[in-house]
């Protein structure tokens, strides 16, 4: 199509393209909704070129209209999806769209003028053929018995930026398809979203899929599901920088509620290999993370400087930190884990037993052990330099580890848990390195 000169280019409308930049555990993270309390991160979102449309929409368009402006608008996305050509950019107008749009051109770029004041009430299926489909600037919120997400991905390389994914219902916000035994979708980036009282928040399914940035905060059961912050089937993801929070028991009732869930039985064939979970925080769960390894197909997960702290009396009735169920080759290194009645890192075996490498966190606040190996475990499980602080020790063999105070900055929901100048776990982890998710300040 041949661009035209639009009356947004004539008046020098500007949508964004963003960059993320987090910051430290105690600032504030600024989003439309007030924030609460215990938000913990800025993204600056800055203006850094002009996008011309190629397309625009507006619910007080028409979808006779020619469809290249304000004035010519489209009236739905479902029309602008299926007519508009690859590679080019969608932009929405404020208003409410009730429809779930079916996009399947590649190179698409739905994209809210106005962030956040376009609602699409009933998400996007992005189908394979739509690869390279981005998301952007859009409120979506999505209600009803089925099983399909608000946004439901079939194809490789779809971006979701900056979307406000408001009260969804339905099983989870984001999720992938099981293609080609995980091979796809792949290459999906998740950026800079805000998911508010959902059922759960991303599901990654395929392969390399970068999830950075997002907030999920509160979760919420609308049905009988689990309430999750994130899962993920397939390999070589990477969940960073992510901030999860607000969940209750309250609020949750008795859905299981973990921020990293994954399995592998169920007869999907599913696998989870080569998964990196790095300088996430999460706040108030019934676990940090499951890894269900029933049919031994889940390995090389690391998890490193993660900050993972319940505060929630209600989920402390019977919670772990890290429930490993027979993966093997687990990585736990400069975690912060506390406020769990079991143990932090559970090492379970049920019959393909687990393994793994504990070194360089910090366990406080726990009822029970620190970790715990499976008797099985041997030289394939190796641990030391932890801290360890209002909890049991490890066993079996647990290595060098200290038992005193981390000397946190400020140990409370939506504080500051890097560690005072002074304190021994500056210096007292392996090789001199600092224990825990941050160093000194």
């Amino acid at each position: 199509m041949k661009k035209t000169t639009s009356w947004f280019e004539n008046n020098k409308f500007i949508a964004f393209s963003f960059f993320f930049l987090v910051l430290s555990v105690s600032e504030v993270f600024a989003l439309t909704k007030p924030a609460p309390p215990d938000r913990l991160r800025i993204i600056d979102y800055n203006a850094t070129a002009e996008v011309s449309c190629d397309y625009v929409v507006s619910n007080q368009g028409s979808n006779g209209a020619p469809g290249a402006s304000q004035e010519s608008a489209w009236e739905t996305l479902q029309y602008s999806a299926d007519n508009a050509l690859s590679g080019t950019v969608i932009c929405v107008m404020p208003g409410i769209y009730n429809e779930r749009v079916e996009v399947n051109k590649p190179g698409q770029t739905f994209l809210g003028l106005t962030r956040h004041g376009a609602l699409v009430n009933g998400g996007f299926e992005i189908n394979s053929g739509a690869t390279n489909t981005r998301i952007e600037a859009l409120k979506i919120t999505k209600s009803g018995s089925d099983y399909a997400a608000a946004i439901k991905i079939d194809a490789d390389g779809v971006k979701i930026y900056d979307n406000y994914f408001d009260q969804v219902k339905v099983v989870t916000s984001v999720m992938g398809n099981w293609l080609n035994n995980g091979v796809s979708p792949a290459n999906v980036h998740i950026k800079g979203n805000y998911f508010y009282k959902v059922q759960a928040g991303i599901w990654a399914i395929g392969k390399d899929w970068l999830i950075e940035n997002n907030e999920v905060d509160e979760l919420y059961k609308w049905r009988e599901e689990d309430c999750d912050y994130a899962r993920f089937h397939g390999d070589g993801h990477i969940f960073r920088g992510n901030y999860f929070h607000g969940a209750t028991a309250a609020a949750t009732g008795n859905a299981h509620v973990d921020c990293f869930q994954t399995w592998d039985q169920g007869g999907q064939g599913y696998h989870m290999y080569d998964v990196l979970i790095e300088k996430n925080v999460c706040f108030n769960f019934g676990q940090f993370a499951i890894l269900q390894a029933q049919e031994d197909r889940i390995a090389r997960i690391t998890f490193r400087e993660n900050l993972a702290v319940n505060f929630d009396p209600g989920y402390r009735l019977n919670n772990f930190i890290l429930n490993i169920e027979d993966a093997d080759d687990v990585i736990i290194e400069n975690n912060t884990f506390g406020g769990v009645r079991w143990q932090g890192a559970l090492f379970k075996d049920l019959g393909n037993m687990p393994t793994g490498y504990v070194y360089n966190n910090i366990f406080f606040d726990i009822d029970g052990e620190a970790y715990r190996f499976s008797s099985r475990c041997g030289t394939d499980c190796s641990s030391g330099y932890n801290m360890v602080w209002k909890a049991m020790p490890a066993s079996p063999n647990p290595g060098t580890n200290l038992s005193q105070d981390p000397k946190f900055v400020n140990p409370v929901l939506g504080g500051d848990f890097h560690l005072q100048p002074g304190s021994p776990g500056c210096t007292g982890g392996l090789d001199g390195k600092h224990i825990g998710a941050y160093s000194c300040d």
